[in-house]
């Protein structure tokens, strides 16, 4: 998709287009590209649709396209979704049993609620031809007053319809007065839904590197994943956590920068089996706790997040740790032993004595102000270093809180937050 659009961009402007022109021909090439994704996979193929990715690139060329010409409607032919959300990652045919027919082509409208599901009950989903533009921009028209998470794609001799209606039959005679419908796929979404035993509004998955900060965690309720330095979380394993949960949303915490890609997919790989799940880019355990001690458990998931989210944020973060080998790193030359402290993320303090390095690195923490440090010393940690580091700061700075938790994560004896 890139490439086609990126090469009829480059034709455009070596043929003379202005931006309009060029714009144009990205939007025109873009459109060809989708409709031939189709024909890229077998599933594809075999469900007569178009690959959700590529479709998904095609709304950003229109959308540019649109600010390009200052247009306040979807062109025909272009891309057309009345809602970004989408039940599944791929708009992909599934079969399932219609309930008995009922309307006037055989199928009726729903007559219960949706179960699980938030919108309408049926997924339709057909190619059309024999058609002409205008008579697509009716149909569109039609589809976007009969439901949702609506995509009309192709032409000009072939079209890709897909819409979520509560009548399907309704949605596909729209498609006959339009053109010749054909390999038509009726779905009922309910009947997609994994069913699960609901046992609470939100929940929370945790990510821990050591037995001391997992406990803290479980004695906050929340589920908890082992992941650390040699073994972080696989996707898989996060995903699981997911479903274990039995909650109507779930809150994620990888609790580590190199584990929120794995958060992420795991995320999404839920979304696609209808559960709801948001990541908060905790990306330091400090952070993670910081977001668990704002969590209210009568909010939804998602209002939680974006106060967890903020919380994690606004907490500043550092770290002790031992040299294993000789380096460069960007507070200077280290060798074996060497006390090495980090301030947010970087190497910031390089000495011989780990409380010394500790409030050093407290002191650049505190140095744009905060009222309360956490201290969570590892499993390498010397007795009485978090309670020396605490009197000093208690000693320096009066109105700071300090609070101590036993982490017993490996490779740092002392991790600290601000917030």
């Amino acid at each position: 998709m890139s490439r086609a659009v990126a090469d009829a961009a480059e034709r455009a402007v070596a043929g003379g287009a202005d931006l309009a022109g060029t714009a144009e021909a990205m939007l025109r090439a873009c459109e060809r590209a989708l409709a031939a994704t189709t024909d890229t996979l077998p599933a594809l193929t075999a469900a007569g649709v178009v690959d959700a990715g590529a479709a998904g690139y095609l709304l950003l060329v229109e959308g540019l396209h649109r600010v390009i010409f200052g247009e306040s409607a979807m062109r025909p032919g272009a891309l057309l979704t009345m809602e970004a959300e989408t039940r599944s990652g791929t708009w992909s045919g599934r079969t399932s049993d219609l309930p008995a027919p009922s309307g006037p082509h055989g199928i009726g409208p729903a007559e219960a609620t949706h179960g699980e599901t938030s919108g309408p009950a049926y997924e339709v989903m057909f190619l059309l031809d024999d058609t002409t533009e205008e008579w697509v921009r009716t149909l569109t028209e039609r589809l976007d007053a009969l439901g949702d998470s609506l995509l009309v794609v192709g032409g000009p001799e072939l079209w890709n319809v897909h819409v979520h209606v509560d009548d399907p039959g309704a949605a596909v005679e729209a498609g006959i007065e339009a053109g010749r419908p054909h390999r038509l796929r009726i779905t009922h979404l309910d009947t997609q839904v994994v069913e699960r035993d609901v046992v609470q509004d939100v929940a929370v998955v945790a990510c821990a590197a050591g037995p001391g900060v997992a406990g803290v965690f479980r004695d906050h309720g929340a589920i908890v994943v082992d992941s650390g330095p040699g073994h972080r979380a696989s996707t898989g394993e996060l995903l699981e956590a997911v479903r274990s949960a039995h909650a109507r949303g779930v809150v994620l915490l990888p609790n580590d920068a190199d584990t929120v890609l794995s958060a992420r997919a795991a995320a999404q790989a839920a979304r696609a089996e209808g559960l709801v799940v948001h990541v908060v880019p905790a990306r330091t355990v400090v952070q993670g706790l910081a977001a668990l001690a704002v969590l209210d458990p009568g909010e939804s998931a998602e209002d939680n997040a974006v106060v967890m989210a903020e919380a994690a944020a606004a907490t500043r973060h550092g770290g002790v740790t031992v040299a294993a080998k000789e380096g460069l790193t960007s507070a200077g030359h280290c060798v074996p032993g060497d006390i090495l402290g980090i301030v947010g993320g970087d190497f910031a303090v390089i000495g011989e004595d780990l409380e010394t390095v500790a409030l050093d690195v407290v002191e650049q923490l505190l140095r744009t102000g905060g009222e309360l440090v956490t201290l969570v010393t590892g499993e390498e940690a010397p007795p009485g270093l978090a309670e020396a580091v605490a009197a000093t700061v208690a000693e320096r700075h009066h109105r700071v809180e300090v609070v101590r938790v036993h982490g017993g994560q490996p490779h740092y004896p002392l991790l600290v937050g601000v917030e």
